[in-house]
This record gives structure tokens, C-alpha cells and sequence, in this order.
């Protein structure tokens, strides 16, 4: 080879050797630059793993200091004296929020005095003419009292299971009769309602009673006397005679107490061992109850004052399929009230026409 030629070939090698160096800088970059974003996401990976627990520290540590703020703004419990004022506050009377008039009360404290005076006189009057109503009342009592007993005979003779079916048509009572008490009322022959004024021993108990619950003394009492006559041979249960039970009312009628009599007084109409076999008897109970059964008192109420006043009729609505006589009561009370307003509303319109009819006074 000749010299020149070997001149040549270095050329080409020296060019060969600086045109490869460059390419694999290139390459040799890509591959840096690659790692680099490698470590650069691992980094940013583990920043932001180690940022989640850091804020889910903060985020805690946030709660805790708003728990700590809520529980400094929690009000304190209350005592029970407080509890006890404000609900004392809570009972008063939030309608006296005005201004108070001082002059106006002044001016009826100047007068109190003589109006209470004459107002005990007005009470004075009343209390008389109440015992002079009872009086009158006593009087046409003792007047109907015979013409009651000739009904009752009447009604007791001709109609001897009428008071056995009244008393099922009626859900105060039916409701808590038992098998016994359905057994024994078909039994019942006569039922008689008497009332007087109480005896002395009762009405001081009674207003004793009432002075201990705070509700002052009873003016006047009654004793209301409730008897029942059983027939022989349709109850194994029950003794054949008249029983009586007595109960104390006010002088309204509204039923006070059942008073229980001595056995020598008023024996038992029920035979041998029916107590111990049928305890829940109504009527068992009817006979023993003492003081306050509310039961009790209110058949012997509904009895007195809504069976016992026109008994046949009632026994006429049975016999035509009546079977709820309280429902048919209730309705009956509702008409005679709408009645009584219609009755006063016409009675005020007359009074209107009568004072539009009137002469006018006119000023001279």
C-alpha cells in the first residue's frame, strides 16, 4: 500500500472515530434522562407518602382541637335548683308581658275591700237558697218516691228479665261482666235507686277527706242506695233476695266512694265459695268495693242516672234490636243539646227583633 493511500485510510479512520463518539453520547444520554425521571417519580411517590400520614395527622389534630373548642362551649349541667326554676318559669304565665299600671291597681285595691264584703253577703244568699233547694228537692223526693215503687212492682212483675237484658245492652257493664256475672243476671228481677242525705259518720269522713286533699269541704252529701232483687232456681251462684249497696255522690250526683256495709247489715247475695272460684266477678266486686273503684262508681252512676229513668223505653229499644244502649244514649244527649242551642238561639233573635222594635230615645 502506498504511502498516500495510508494517509488516506487514517483520514477516514480519524473521521470514522469522530462521527461515532457523538452518537453514543446520545444514547448514552436517552439513557440517563430516563433513569433520572425514574428516580424523580420514585421521589415524588415517596413524597407523597410520606405527605398522607403528615395530613392525616393534621386532619386529626384539626378534630381534636375542634372536639377540645366544642366541649369548652358545652354548658355546664344544671343543678337541680335551676332545673327546678326554669321549669317554674316554663308554668308562669307568658301573657303578662305588658307594662304594669300601677294608678289602675292602686284603684282596685281601694275598692277590694268593700267588694269582698259585699260579695260574701251574695254567698250568704246563695248558701240559703241551696238549702232551701235541697229542701224543696227532699220534699217532691219523698212525693215520688211511692209512685216510683208502684212502677218498679209493675215493671218487676210483668217484665221480670227486663233488667238482666238492659244491663248486657249496656257496654259499661257487659264489658266487664265474666261468664259468672253473664250466668247471673238473668236473675235479677228488680232494681230500685234511692237517694238521701248522708248520715253524719259519712259526710264527716268524706269532708275530712277532702279537707286532707286540699279541695276544701263538701257543702252537702248524698247517699245513694242501689238495690237488687235476685229470683231462685237460674243461678247456682247466687242467693235469692233483695241486696243492697250504698254509694256516697255530692250534690250534683257525681259519685264520690262505695261504702262497704257489715256483713249483719248487708249479708252476701253470692253462695259458698264463689269468691274463691270467680274472682274477677263484676258483680262480685259490685258488692265488696270500698272507697274508690272507678268501675264501680261509674256503673252505678250510668245505672242511676240513665237506666233507672225510664227504664221500659230502654227495654223497648232492646226488644227492636238495640244492642249498644250507650251509643244510642250518647246520640240522644247530642240532639237534646243541639236542641237546647237552637232553642236559645231563636229566644235571642226574638230578643233582637224586640230591640230593633223598641222606641229610640232622641235628644231634644
Amino acid at each position: 500500500m502506498s504511502s498516500k493511500q495510508q494517509q488516506q485510510k487514517q483520514k477516514a479512520g480519524k473521521k470514522g472515530g469522530a462521527g461515532a463518539a457523538p452518537l453514543k453520547r446520545k444514547g448514552e444520554e436517552s439513557a440517563a434522562a430516563a433513569e433520572q425521571q425514574t428516580k424523580k417519580s420514585k421521589h415524588e411517590e415517596k413524597g407523597k407518602m410520606q405527605a398522607k400520614p403528615a395530613a392525616k395527622q393534621q386532619q386529626q389534630q384539626a378534630s381534636k382541637k375542634d372536639e377540645k373548642q366544642k366541649q369548652k362551649q358545652k354548658p355546664a349541667k344544671k343543678t337541680e335548683q335551676e332545673e327546678e326554676e326554669e321549669e317554674d318559669d316554663d308554668d308562669g304565665m307568658p301573657f303578662f308581658d305588658g307594662e304594669v299600671d300601677e294608678k289602675t291597681l292602686s284603684a282596685i285595691e281601694g275598692v277590694s275591700d268593700k267588694v269582698d264584703e259585699i260579695m260574701m253577703k251574695v254567698e250568704d244568699v246563695e248558701t240559703k237558697l241551696n238549702a232551701e233547694l235541697r229542701a224543696l228537692y227532699a220534699k217532691y223526693s219523698a212525693m215520688r218516691r211511692p209512685l216510683l215503687d208502684r212502677r218498679d212492682a209493675l215493671l218487676s212483675e210483668k217484665l221480670s228479665g227486663m233488667w238482666g237484658k238492659l244491663l248486657e245492652a249496656h257496654p259499661t257493664f257487659s264489658a266487664q261482666f265474666d261468664d259468672a256475672d253473664h250466668e247471673i243476671v238473668p236473675a235479677i228481677t228488680r232494681i230500685t235507686v234511692k237517694q238521701e242525705d248522708a248520715p253524719e259518720e259519712l259526710d264527716e269522713d268524706e269532708e275530712d277527706d277532702e279537707e286532707e286533699n286540699g279541695k276544701g269541704p263538701k257543702e252537702t252529701l248524698q247517699v245513694r242506695t242501689i238495690s237488687i232483687t235476685f229470683k231462685d232456681g237460674v243461678s247456682k251462684h247466687i242467693k235469692a233476695g233483695t241486696y243492697s249497696k250504698r254509694f256516697v255522690v255530692d250534690e250534683d250526683g257525681a259519685p264520690l266512694q262505695c261504702v262497704l256495709d257489715d256483713e249483719s247489715e248487708s249479708p252476701s247475695p253470692f253462695t259458698k265459695g264463689f269468691a274463691d272460684s270467680h274472682p274477677d266477678s263484676f258483680l262480685l266486686a259490685w258488692f265488696e268495693a270500698e272507697g274508690v273503684d272507678e268501675g264501680v262508681l261509674t256503673a252505678q252512676h250510668v245505672l242511676a242516672t240513665q237506666l233507672y229513668q225510664d227504664p221500659l223505653e230502654l227495654y223497648r229499644l232492646v226488644a227492636q234490636g238495640c244492642n249498644d244502649l250507650q251509643t244510642f244514649l250518647e246520640a240522644d244527649d247530642e240532639e237534646d243539646s243541639d236542641d237546647d242551642e237552637e232553642m236559645a238561639a231563636m229566644f235571642q233573635d226574638e230578643e233582637d227583633d224586640d230591640d230593633d222594635d223598641a222606641p229610640q230615645l232622641v235628644d231634644a
